[in-house]
């Protein structure tokens, strides 16, 4: 994270205290260049990515690269909302399951912290835990 947080420093998150999974995510795509959020304005967005989750499912619905469930692909984002507000968390489908699970990775994560837990992992997760899907068409 501190090597990440000099690539970007405080052109998207504010400390080390900042709920950094949509940072995470925001970096691995700005590295294969295809910035998240491209052309989005709102809370989070930079040039290089967007560090909100709410912002990045908002730009990927108004774009068209949104979709709520079925057939998740590797790369696609998974968004998910465990508390019925806004979006909570981010990771990216690295494998489906023939049963509809998934293998995401994920930063900002740990067993027994679904969001905030300061670990990039793997994640088994199922559509149960899933908002929606982004697959980043532009």
């Amino acid at each position: 994270y501190e090597i990440y947080q000099c690539d970007w420093s405080s052109d998207v998150c504010s400390s080390d205290l900042e709920p950094w999974c949509a940072i995470f995510v925001s970096w691995c795509f700005a590295r294969a260049g295809h910035p998240i959020a491209r052309g989005a304005h709102g809370p989070g967005v930079s040039a290089k990515g967007c560090a909100y989750v709410p912002t990045i499912a908002a730009w990927l619905k108004a774009t068209g690269q949104w979709f709520d469930t079925g057939d998740a692909a590797p790369g696609d984002l998974a968004i998910y909302n465990w508390d019925g507000g806004e979006p909570d968390h981010i990771g990216i489908v690295e494998s489906v399951n023939d049963s509809g699970s998934f293998t995401a990775i994920e930063g900002n994560t740990a067993l027994g912290n679904d969001k905030n837990g300061g670990s990039v992992m793997r994640r088994e997760r199922t559509l149960d835990d899933v908002e929606g899907f982004g697959r980043l068409t532009r």
